[in-house]
């Protein structure tokens, strides 16, 4: 990637930086994805947005803050970011004794035979369709906000160096670190830092009544009936979360072949 960002017109510098950052970033979710297993949508927190609210623009200037832009698409929010679904595969194979090498070499065909088969159905529906006719949504949403929303602005006004941010994510990192800590420390301590985090979530303005019942039955239950009914009781809760996955599922299939405009249940688009 920093060959590819270095042959585009990037300099190595800020190319070394913005790959760092995402790979913290995608670390940090794989981790709150194995320890928490909450979906997520971290909108908004991005690599570029990262680097010109400590460095600046002059710093980084019109090249390296356009190739950045043209990044934008796969970090825009990471709901579909490899490394937790790839995680979970890999635990899922060892709870149920799938060989691991064998797991690798499916996820590999999968990734390369998916690929192909979204390259095709994007440029079809783009091309066949239009592109902003009937193709809105994140396919609209990554060059309006990568380009018009961040780029533009920095370009033309740019942005100095803010210390109210700065002061802003040092403090958010030293109150992850003293939620983990307590949590370490304290058995009693209910707060977990993965919720401080998540909570930055756009999706969380739609699910948050949801999160807030989740939480209050896992608490009812451990309370009145310690992990044993915990424990018996998962089976249920997972069966919802398939049930409300299959049946969207199911709709996102059925409406675009039948060429209508169905409900919809995952989260506006």
């Amino acid at each position: 990637m920093i060959t590819w960002s270095k042959l585009a017109g990037m300099s190595v510098l800020p190319a070394f930086l913005f790959l760092a950052i995402y790979l913290l970033l995608s670390i940090a979710m794989t981790r709150v994805r194995a320890e928490l297993g909450a979906p997520h949508e971290i909108y908004y927190v991005n690599p570029q947005s990262i680097m010109v609210t400590t460095l600046g623009t002059s710093f980084l200037g019109p090249h390296n803050l356009t190739i950045m832009s043209a990044f934008y698409w796969f970090h825009r929010c990471y709901r579909n970011h490899p490394m937790p679904n790839q995680l979970e595969a890999f635990k899922m194979a060892e709870v149920t004794g799938i060989n691991g090498r064998r797991l690798v070499g499916a996820m590999a065909l999968a990734t390369v035979f998916s690929l192909l088969v979204v390259y095709w159905a994007n440029l079809d529906l783009c091309y066949r369709d239009g592109a902003l006719a009937k193709c809105r949504g994140f396919k609209w949403w990554a060059g309006e906000e990568g380009f018009g929303r961040l780029l533009m602005p920095w370009i033309t006004r740019g942005q100095s160096v803010r210390e109210a941010r700065r002061v802003a994510m040092c403090a958010g990192a030293g109150m992850v670190f003293l939620l983990k800590f307590l949590r370490t420390k304290y058995t009693w301590w209910m707060f977990h830092p993965a919720g401080y985090a998540l909570g930055v979530s756009y999706a969380m303005e739609y699910f948050w009544f949801a999160v807030l019942i989740s939480w209050l039955a896992k608490w009812v239950l451990i309370r009145l009936g310690g992990m044993k009914v915990h424990r018996a009781a998962i089976p249920f809760f997972l069966g919802l979360i398939l049930g409300d996955y299959t049946a969207g599922s199911l709709w996102a299939i059925w409406g675009p072949a039948a060429g209508f405009l169905n409900y919809k249940l995952f989260i506006r688009n």
